[in-house]
């Protein structure tokens, strides 16, 4: 079964958590500071668990990617 990447993320701009995460970067003066979201990461794995064949044809697509 595939794995998710390390710093799989998904953004979505439009959601109040995306504006709080930036919010704190701007206050913290890191423009660059890493957001992983667990929630996310947690529903893509249940996902691939939940259909195989789906996680197989995300560990082709990560080993064409260049």
């Amino acid at each position: 079964m595939a794995s998710l990447p390390p710093s799989f993320q998904v953004a979505d701009a439009s959601s109040p958590a995306a504006d709080d995460i930036t919010d704190l970067r701007k206050a913290l003066q890191m423009p660059e500071l890493p957001y992983v979201d667990i929630t996310t990461q947690n529903a893509v794995r249940d996902v691939l668990k939940r259909w195989p064949l789906l996680s197989e044809l995300s560990y082709f697509a990560e080993q064409n990617t260049p």
